[in-house]
């Protein structure tokens, strides 16, 4: 019987079965959590000359540093779509046994989406991610119950391959 979920997001040009090694990987350590892996929608991306493929933000340019200018309104609606998968998952789930995760892109929204939750959740889990926005609008959307949240870095590497 499963008691948790991840919601796992993929980084850019993937897709969510890319990622879906992790289920067999976690089966013995996480017997009962199950793993979410929903594919971003394809839309062109600026950083790649506007070639078309899966994102769930457009990105301007990289590589990306505390000065990069973002997609501030895509970005949100990437955020309320996440938000909306994560009420899918609160039908069967309570909110703080729900985690989002990913890893480059999919990370980025993950943070966004889990600090601007109306709920608590169980956590993110962030890989190779990055803060989007670090400027007051993105810090008044933080919701309330999410603004005293504790981090633990990672202090070992862990290595896997997908074979």
């Amino acid at each position: 019987m499963t008691n948790a979920v991840v919601l796992w997001l993929h980084g850019l040009g993937d897709t969510g079965a890319g990622w879906s090694f992790l289920r067999q990987r976690t089966r013995q350590a996480l017997p009962n959590v199950e793993w979410k892996f929903p594919t971003a929608p394809q839309q062109p991306v600026t950083c790649n000359g506007g070639s078309t493929m899966t994102s769930w933000f457009d990105i301007a340019n990289l590589p990306i540093g505390p000065e990069s200018n973002g997609d501030e309104a895509g970005y949100m609606m990437a955020v309320r779509r996440i938000h909306k998968m994560v009420e899918q998952l609160e039908e069967i789930y309570p909110s703080e046994r729900i985690l989002v995760g990913g890893f480059s892109q999919g990370a980025a929204l993950a943070l966004g989406s889990v600090l601007q939750y109306p709920r608590k959740l169980a956590g993110a889990i962030l890989l190779s991610g990055w803060s989007v926005f670090c400027n007051d609008s993105f810090a008044a959307q933080v919701h309330e119950r999410n603004k005293q949240v504790r981090t633990h870095p990672l202090v070992e590497v862990v290595e896997f391959s997908r074979s």
